[in-house]
């Protein structure tokens, strides 16, 4: 079963970057550390060469198919599993995507981001008033 997550923000440390996401319903913040150094973009781009995700926007709207949604699948050795869900008429599809791929077009189109149940609870962690003050004042 899926949750719908929301996207906080990312931080890069040390060339690995770690997203944030927030599932409301249970107060838990998850945090997704992308090792994979394949997948990151540590140069800055030519413009003859656009983000893997407005090159999907692009191709999805001239095709006339909507993204539906992003989903987390799968956390499996320190990976995570990425499908971007589009519609074509009565036809849903899921598609493998990179994580980071994925992520970057459901914000570029403000599509909803649904993580896992499991995956919530394992690489979460609930975040508490106590947490929250003792962060803030020490």
């Amino acid at each position: 079963m899926f949750e719908e997550v929301h996207y906080l923000t990312h931080i890069l440390y040390e060339q690995i970057p770690t997203y944030y996401f927030y599932h409301k319903q249970s107060r838990t913040l998850i945090p997704v550390k992308v090792e994979n150094p394949n997948a990151l973009r540590l140069y800055e781009q030519h413009p003859s060469q656009p983000p893997a995700a407005e090159t999907f926007k692009k191709l999805t709207f001239a095709l006339g198919v909507k993204i539906e949604s992003v989903k987390v699948y799968l956390f499996q050795n320190n990976n995570y599993y990425t499908y971007v869900t589009v519609r074509a008429a009565e036809d849903v599809v899921d598609i493998n995507t990179s994580f980071i791929d994925a992520i970057s077009l459901a914000e570029l189109v403000k599509s909803p981001i649904f993580f896992e149940k499991g995956i919530i609870r394992e690489c979460g962690f609930r975040v508490t008033k106590r947490m929250i003050e003792k962060a803030l004042l020490g």
